[in-house]
This record gives structure tokens, C-alpha cells and sequence, in this order.
């Protein structure tokens, strides 16, 4: 027979064990959930690199193309009779696309946009961001809508974080002369270092913007009429839109 002590004591024992037994598999599973984050992570960035490739070849294709076809334009009618049949300039082979990237200056439109929408009976504050980078000609070779979630939704707040987006966007498609175009008469001040002093959260994305500007090697700010940002504006609303009919459709107003 078992003395009662013996056997209490080989309990305990096995619940240690399973005790520790569980917590090793607690730790494995926290390990693969942090791997499987980490992929996923890998991934997204992969991702995200690949369609910003993407877009920096698109571009330069477009830049070449216009190039090519203002040569074309620029080609006396005697030349053209002789040796119009024999004008080529095929895309990367001696092509000066990115030259010409950071010699040509773009226009950036940027627009940011608060409203107070009645969703399912409840009044809910939206925010979106629309940008736009136009060649000198205005023909839009970007666009951008992004609507805003969980951030502080005032006009001021929101206004710099577009124009945030636009510069960071330029930097990212290899853009280094832009023209800034912006319709909000406080903001114009400040980018062209005219404004009051500000606090608080405009501070530091006030801040943020004066590194992004100095990146780059032209950017100068004109201000402009709403109607002139026509672009922009259509996209931050589109993006203001698209999260109010998102709220509505899966019942987020009710939270």
C-alpha cells in the first residue's frame, strides 16, 4: 500500500509539472504568434515596396514620354521629312529619366477634411486626405485618398497631415522640386515661415513638416483659391465618404 503522504506528495509533483508543461506551451504559442506577426509584417513591407517600384517605374516611363513627345514637337517640318520615319528614343536604353525627375518641378495639391456626419441617429466627426502631384502641365500623374481614423479630427490637425502625406509621397517616387498649392491662408503662413508660433500637436507635425521641406532641393509654397486644389479636394472627400458609408454599413455608429 501507498502511505498518504507518498502519494500527496507525487501529486503536487505532477501538478508542478503540468503546471510548467502549460506554461511552456503558453510561451510557444506567444513565440508563434510573434513569428507569424513578424511575416506577416515582412510581408506587408514587401508588399508595399513592390507597388512603390511600381509607381517609381510608371513615372519614370511617364516623365520619359513626355519628353519624348515635346522633342517631337520640337522637331523643325524639313527635319521632320528626312528623318521623322527614323526618331525613336526607347525607354532605358540612354534615357535621362531620372535626371529629368529631379530637374522637372511638380505640383503638389493637398487637402485635408473634417465633418460632422448623422450615422443610424448618432452625429460622428470624419477626417480624410486627398493629395495630388501633377507635372507642370497638370496632367496628374498621383493621387491619394486616405480616410483618418483615431486621430485628433480638427481642421488644423488635419490639414497638416495631408500636406505631410503629399511631401513624404513626392519624396518616396524619387520628386526632389515640388510646388507647393494651398488654399488654407494659416498653414500657407507657416510653411513659408510667416506663422504664429503654435502648441501642442500642430507644433510637432509643424515641426515635422519643416524637416520633411528641407529634403528637398526646390519647395516653394503659392497660395491659392479652393477651386484651384480641385484634384485634392475631390480625393479627401471621396476618402471622408467612403468612411462614413463604411460606418454605416457595418455598424460601427452604434459603438
Amino acid at each position: 500500500m501507498y502511505k498518504r503522504p507518498k502519494i500527496l506528495k507525487e501529486i503536487r509533483q505532477l501538478a508542478a509539472s503540468s503546471n510548467e508543461l502549460k506554461e511552456q506551451i503558453r510561451q510557444l504559442e506567444a513565440s508563434v504568434n510573434e513569428l507569424q506577426k513578424r511575416q506577416q509584417e515582412d510581408s506587408d513591407r514587401e508588399r508595399a515596396e513592390a507597388e512603390m517600384k511600381r509607381m517609381r517605374d510608371d513615372l519614370d516611363r511617364r516623365i520619359h514620354d513626355g519628353i519624348f513627345a515635346r522633342d517631337l514637337l520640337a522637331v523643325p517640318d524639313e527635319e521632320w521629312k528626312k528623318t521623322g520615319d527614323y526618331f525613336q528614343r526607347p525607354y532605358g536604353e540612354g534615357s535621362s529619366t531620372a535626371v529629368a525627375a529631379n530637374a522637372n518641378t511638380f505640383r503638389l495639391y493637398f487637402k485635408g477634411l473634417v465633418s460632422k456626419e448623422t450615422v443610424g441617429g448618432v452625429t460622428k466627426t470624419f477626417a480624410g486626405i486627398g493629395v495630388a502631384i501633377c507635372d507642370l502641365r497638370d496632367d496628374l500623374i498621383f493621387e491619394l485618398r486616405k480616410p483618418l481614423v483615431g486621430c485628433e479630427a480638427s481642421s488644423e490637425v488635419v490639414e497638416v497631415k495631408a500636406l505631410i502625406e503629399g511631401l513624404n509621397t513626392a519624396l518616396t517616387l524619387g520628386l526632389n522640386r515640388v510646388t507647393i498649392f494651398c488654399d488654407d491662408k494659416s498653414l500657407y503662413r507657416c510653411v513659408t515661415g510667416k506663422g504664429k508660433q503654435r502648441q501642442g500637436k500642430v507644433a510637432t507635425l509643424l515641426d515635422q513638416l519643416t524637416l520633411l521641406q528641407r529634403k528637398f532641393t526646390y519647395c516653394k509654397a503659392y497660395f491659392v483659391a479652393q477651386k484651384d486644389i480641385k484634384f485634392a479636394f475631390k480625393l479627401a472627400k471621396d476618402a471622408t465618404v467612403s468612411q462614413v458609408n463604411r460606418t454605416a454599413e457595418s455598424g460601427l455608429w452604434q459603438e
